[in-house]
């Protein structure tokens, strides 16, 4: 299922722009990557999209790879990977740059099928 979010445009130019800066220096040249990280929680796929350190995006997908849910974290920035913590409806993100953790509440129905 190919995955469509309006973040994807932005983490493509910025990727292209980093690559030309680095043209003399193949082993510097950038990664093009669309997703931080992933994981499941029942039956659904949740994935942390780069958003080139704009707010944190989660995006569910049904185990038919329809989008369920897209969750935006405006005040969460710089996150790199995730933990859900079903139990206590909470989400954790890492921000390497600072070296920090974030936690956040989710929406009540957020794990609802």
């Amino acid at each position: 299922v190919p995955l469509e979010a309006p973040e994807m445009e932005q983490v493509w130019e910025e990727c292209v722009e980093q690559a030309q800066a680095t043209l003399e220096n193949p082993r510097s040249i950038p990664r093009l990557s669309y997703v931080f990280d992933a994981t499941v929680a029942g039956q659904t796929l949740w994935l942390l999209l780069n958003t080139t350190n704009g707010p944190a995006v989660l995006m569910a997908f049904a185990d038919d790879g329809q989008v369920k849910r897209r969750v935006v974290f405006s005040n969460v920035l710089g996150a790199q990977s995730f933990a859900l913590d079903r139990e206590h409806g909470m989400i954790f993100f890492a921000i390497p740059s600072d070296a920090s953790i974030v936690a956040s509440s989710l929406p009540n129905d957020v794990f609802e099928p």
